[in-house]
């Protein structure tokens, strides 16, 4: 009985770090509008087009579905594909919403029970669904900047920032080869530094993590690695169209380079700097990217304020009606991302998490 109070007193601690990055957001945020002159962020926020709005939000929602696939089949479509759609609907509106990426710890616990390899294994398929994000968007980045208009000043800066990404993912492979195909000394160093924990501990420990290892085994698989590779580029481009679509509501200039700047700049920003739903990175972000295409400043904040709106709302509402069907309750929902750093989605926090929020009805 005593043991568990202490696991009720943990989702408070992360009250703090949110209120010091809400801080930070909001002068953020406050810095760009000291920048802009009111009337004519008001100007342009007053000619925004509903029509290109509403196809911002079907490209949205396009890549939503599509991202809900790619996982399902991450997931060796062990889990049915409604249910992987309504969890990764959770999992958005929580990282668009919480910082510090809650989302993905609460889809690793919401999947604990669904696969053999339990929160382990579902955490390293919610992390290879990121890496793939994240590989996709270097190289639209990558293939962007050599369309990059040649006299422009940004383009030495771009041009290195291509190379690095270039050398990230030429790196990325081998490193993560190794760690997953020779994983027995790896887990030699750590099974000493992790002598104090004891023997039992550690083989708990140790199952989650060759669960873990297991889970990113398909991104060294050629044939699946590929097609799930291809399927986030389509994932991508269908949001640098949702940036598109958005730009032509405001009649800001078409740009092949634009779009994709600014959806790159803005994912970069996210994992540099996680505030509370993305406030003032994603802005800052935004405004410098359309900022190199020669957008002016007061035309870069209002695209910037209209597309946060716009995707954020989605994401919390997609997010609120998939709550509802699992059976979660909003708060249930807070204090699962808050013990977000317990056992890192291990097996049996992850199955305990997820069968104490959902309700009777939902259990299987």
């Amino acid at each position: 009985m005593n043991s568990a109070s202490p696991a009720r007193s943990r989702p408070s601690r992360p009250l703090p770090t949110f209120l010091v990055l809400l801080a930070v957001a909001c002068a953020m945020v406050l810095g760009l509008l000291a920048f802009a002159g009111p009337a004519a962020l008001w100007a342009a926020l007053a000619q925004a087009r509903p029509g290109w709005l509403a196809a911002a939000a079907c490209a949205h929602l396009l890549a939503t579905v599509l991202r809900a696939a790619r996982l399902h089949r991450l997931l060796d479509r062990a889990v049915p594909p409604l249910r992987v759609f309504l969890v990764a609907n959770t999992g958005n509106m929580l990282n668009s919403l919480v910082p510090l990426r809650a989302g993905e710890f609460c889809m690793a616990y919401l999947f604990a029970r669904d696969l053999p390899g339990g929160g382990g294994q579902a955490l390293a398929k919610v992390i290879a669904d990121r890496i793939l994000d994240l590989a996709a968007v270097m190289l639209l980045f990558g293939t962007t900047v050599l369309f990059f208009p040649p006299g422009s000043g940004a383009n030495v800066g771009l041009g290195r920032a291509a190379m690095l990404c270039g050398a990230a993912l030429a790196a990325a492979a081998p490193c993560l080869y190794i760690l997953v195909r020779f994983r027995a000394p790896f887990l030699r160093v750590l099974r000493f530094l992790a002598r104090p924990l004891g023997p039992g501990r550690w083989a708990a420990l140790e199952a989650r993590l060759h669960a873990g290892l297991d889970g990113l085994d398909v991104l060294l698989r050629p044939g699946p690695c590929l097609r799930l590779m291809a399927a986030s580029l389509g994932i991508w481009a269908a949001i640098a169209l949702c940036y598109r679509f958005a730009m032509n509501a405001l009649s800001i200039p078409p740009s092949l380079t634009a779009p994709v700047l600014a959806m790159s700049f803005t994912a970069v920003g996210l994992l540099a700097m996680a505030t509370p739903a993305g406030i003032g990175t994603t802005h800052g972000a935004i405004v410098m990217a359309l900022h190199l295409c020669g957008v002016p400043l007061d035309q870069s904040l209002a695209f910037a304020l209209v597309y946060h709106a716009l995707s954020t709302s989605l994401n919390v509402l997609l997010g609120l009606v998939s709550a509802r069907v699992l059976g979660f309750r909003p708060g249930a929902l807070l204090r699962l991302a808050a013990r977000r750093q317990d056992d890192g989605g291990g097996d049996a926090a992850g199955r305990a998490a997820a069968g104490r929020a959902m309700p009777s009805s939902n259990q299987e």
